[in-house]
């Protein structure tokens, strides 16, 4: 026998809406229009209570919501909205390499909070977050971060009323002490690449040491930002790996081209947002411009290193279309992640590391950082020389003070060996 109510319907207010009780199980639910759904079609929304009271309350707080132009999706979990908010909102915000960490970061969050309706999101909730990821850790703050702009991007979209973000301050994080290699240790590597390596990969290890550019911008160098009359090169493009999407078509269960993965399709599209400035290489690899301004610098260089890279260009007649300073021998740009294992395999070969260990190639900037302030450099010189963008640290000058740079270089002479 269905279940049939033996209470009375109370009678209702005018403008409460349309509030019934089912009488397989007693429960009350109430209906609102709602604005028309993507296809036009009038659509309704639904309350559901245990008594009457409540679902009329139910109900006027769904009227004040829709008054508000708020759309509230009580289905919408943290994942959902990150998986939706990402790709659809972010991504045109962000560079490339930022999107795929960000990526990481949503992981982070879901894992823990994910299940979590929306809108029942708590400042409590975020906490947990924050300190199930790891207390002091960079990644709990990051996780902060990034839930923080999902969620103010959800009160713009007016799918959330409040961002309990705003009650929780971001995680403190203190960074360790960057590793640097000493002065002999260096002397030891460029001896044994000047030994052991070919010459454009022996110049390309001193460029590095002696310049203190990112692993990308080294690979990125090419001949015409090289002044070697002055001695300086221009650092204002970097070598990066971008993700490619399918363009041979539309996805019905598969892609025409019959690739699962975008950068095997037939006719792959580069998949970065519209201002991105990029020079498409080969393959995936293309040349960026430097996530800021400060990126884009010139650097001096010093006489050993100048010496290095007239003699390499001098000979460098082989296959180049791309015009590189550092390329492969068919003139292909240097992939960063067979660049990491070369060295690597450098710092094995010269007794630096041994052979289950690994030694960021990042060390090369700090060590060049290191040997800068022991010098004497102060912190605007070095910022200048680095690329180095900091809040803390107010530019003073517009433009480097290139006789000054110079100078400062000079004392990176000391990481070069006496037989170069």
């Amino acid at each position: 026998m269905p279940f049939v109510s033996k209470k009375k319907k109370p009678s209702r207010a005018k403008g409460e809406g349309s509030i019934s009780q089912r009488k397989s199980d007693g429960i009350w639910y109430g209906s609102i229009e709602a604005s028309p759904g993507p296809d036009g079609k009038r659509r309704r929304r639904y309350v559901y209570a245990g008594d009457y009271r409540t679902a009329v309350a139910k109900l006027e707080q769904l009227k004040a919501e829709t008054a508000d132009g708020l759309r509230l999706d009580r289905s919408i979990t943290v994942t959902k909205w990150l998986d939706y908010w990402l790709p659809h909102i972010h991504k045109e915000r962000i560079r490339p390499s930022t999107y795929k960490d960000y990526g990481y970061t949503c992981a982070n969050i879901a894992r823990i909070i994910g299940s979590k309706k929306l809108v029942e999101l708590t400042a409590a909730d975020v906490r947990r977050m924050t300190n199930t990821i790891g207390k002091g850790e960079r990644r709990a703050q990051k996780a902060h971060v990034v839930l923080n702009k999902a969620l103010t991007d959800a009160v713009a979209e007016r799918i959330i009323r409040h961002n309990p973000c705003d009650a929780v301050d971001t995680p403190d994080f203190v960074p360790g002490e960057r590793a640097a290699l000493t002065v002999d240790q260096v002397q030891t590597i460029l001896t044994y690449a000047a030994e052991h390596c070919n010459q454009m990969e022996a110049a390309r290890w001193l460029f590095v040491f002696l310049t203190g550019t990112r692993q990308g911008e080294t690979l990125g160098m090419t001949w015409d930002r090289v002044d070697l009359e002055s001695g300086a090169v221009d650092i204002t493009w970097q070598l990066q790996s971008i993700k490619r999407a399918h363009g041979c078509g539309e996805f019905t269960g598969r892609w025409p081209c019959g690739k699962k993965y975008g950068a095997r399709c037939t006719n792959p599209r580069w998949d970065v947002p519209v201002k991105f400035e990029y020079h498409p290489l080969h393959a995936s690899l293309a040349l960026t411009r430097p996530k800021s301004e400060s990126g884009k610098r010139w650097v001096p260089i010093i006489e050993p290193l100048r010496l290095a890279l007239a003699e390499l260009h001098a000979k460098d007649v082989g296959a180049n279309p791309h015009n590189l300073v550092f390329h492969r021998v068919d003139g292909r740009p240097v992939d960063p992640k067979d660049d990491s294992e070369a060295w690597h395999a450098l710092l094995r070969g010269a007794g630096i590391i041994g052979s289950n260990e690994t030694m960021p190639l990042h060390a090369t900037r700090h060590t060049t950082a290191t040997v800068l302030r022991a010098a004497g450099a102060d912190e605007q010189t070095r910022m200048e020389i680095l690329g180095h963008a900091s809040a803390e640290v107010t530019r003073v000058y517009a433009h480097a003070d290139q006789a000054k740079n110079s100078a400062m270089m000079d004392a990176l002479a000391v990481l070069v060996p006496k037989a170069l």
